[in-house]
């Protein structure tokens, strides 16, 4: 999952040089793997995976409040909606 995340924060990365919106693309994302017996609900596999997400989501402004603090000026990301 990792490779695929690499990837993509990769693509999104190269969109946000090339293209000088005023707005900055960015991704967090949340996955979880199971057993292919596992009992677990649909939704307690989107919990997990909300989870997930969300400690992705903290780590990255954790890293970007770590950048502020050596006097790096971190990109301010804006939430984006799917339609």
């Amino acid at each position: 999952m990792e490779t695929v995340t690499a990837r993509l924060e990769g693509k999104l990365c190269a969109e946000n040089k090339l293209n000088e919106h005023s707005y900055q693309l960015s991704l967090s994302v949340g996955a979880v793997w199971i057993a292919y017996d596992s009992n677990l609900s649909i939704d307690q596999l989107v919990d997990q995976a909300d989870q997930a997400m969300y400690d992705h989501k903290r780590s990255k402004k954790q890293s970007e409040n770590s950048m502020v603090q050596v006097g790096v000026e971190p990109i301010r990301y804006r939430r984006l909606r799917a339609v």
